[in-house]
């Protein structure tokens, strides 16, 4: 489960396309009956609607919470989602974190094989 909102059974998940290949998606499907016995409200959302929805997505836990609608403000969550890798520039700025690990050699001298 990737999130839960809190008083609630509701979980928002993040599917990908890890769900493609046949095999995938039945599994997926066992996972949703199997949650939905033990009274786990799953709601899944792809990257579309996480970039293009997230009014919706938000509007869904507030309906969990039994809140008004449009009692909500997704300001906080469009600057977490700008920082985040699903962005461009949330992807961009990753990379440039990551580019410090790229190495052409160790960093660390290691000793020739066999030597003490």
């Amino acid at each position: 489960m990737d999130l839960q909102v809190i008083g609630t059974s509701r979980f928002p998940e993040y599917d990908g396309l890890h769900h493609a290949t046949p095999r995938e998606f039945q599994r997926a499907l066992q996972r949703e009956r199997t949650l939905k016995r033990f009274g786990v409200d799953r709601a899944g959302y792809s990257n579309l609607d996480i970039l293009g929805g997230l009014d919706q997505i938000v509007a869904d836990a507030v309906e969990a919470l039994g809140r008004t609608p449009g009692s909500h403000s997704t300001t906080v969550i469009r600057d977490e989602l700008r920082r985040s890798s699903f962005t461009p520039s949330g992807y961009a700025d990753l990379l440039r974190r990551l580019a410090r690990f790229d190495r052409q050699e160790s960093p660390r001298r290691r000793p020739a094989s066999g030597a003490k």
